[in-house]
């Protein structure tokens, strides 16, 4: 009886299957991940406007407006002086990020104020994508609703993390 001399191991086209596997599943996975990262890292920014919600609405309650309000860019501290010349600074706790910016800005109507944390990213991330977290109060009732808007050119995925209670003005 004649032995078969085999040699153990793969065979080249049995590696080169293997290697193709991996790469098409790689360019699968990869954009993916990188949205993904895009979007959680986007959402850590927006979510730190979230921590104002509270502040303003008890400011509000008391003020019934968001008037005479300031912004320190290189500090991150928002400044609201009310009609009696009482000032109070909020440390705002906004994430710094390279090619992150913040725009708070304040619209007092006749039946409502409007808080509005304008935000940009112009990074690897997000590129450029921007956005605003609204709130806004009426005092002839007391509520406040708070809303976030995102717009992103290239990514849908990041467009979708608009959402809230339609507290934004139109434009």
């Amino acid at each position: 009886m004649k032995r078969l001399n085999l040699k153990p191991g793969f065979s080249l086209v049995e590696l080169m299957v293997v290697v193709a596997i991996i790469a098409i599943l790689t360019a699968i996975a990869l954009p993916i991940y990188s949205n993904m990262i895009a979007k959680a890292k986007t959402q850590r920014a927006i979510g730190a406007a979230q921590k104002f919600r509270g502040t303003l609405s008890a400011w509000f309650d008391i003020n019934e407006g968001f008037r005479n309000m300031t912004f320190d860019a290189n500090t991150g501290k928002i400044r609201l002086t009310n009609v009696d010349g009482i000032t109070v600074v909020m440390d705002s706790d906004l994430p710094a990020a390279t090619g992150l910016s913040w725009r708070p800005e304040a619209l007092n109507g006749a039946t409502s104020s409007t808080f509005i944390l304008n935000f940009d990213f112009d990074n690897g991330h997000c590129m450029p994508c921007s956005g605003r977290w609204c709130l806004t109060c009426t005092p002839s009732t007391g509520d406040c609703r708070s809303q976030i808007e995102m717009t992103d050119p290239d990514s849908p995925a990041l467009a979708s993390l608009s959402r809230g209670e339609d507290a934004c003005p139109a434009g």
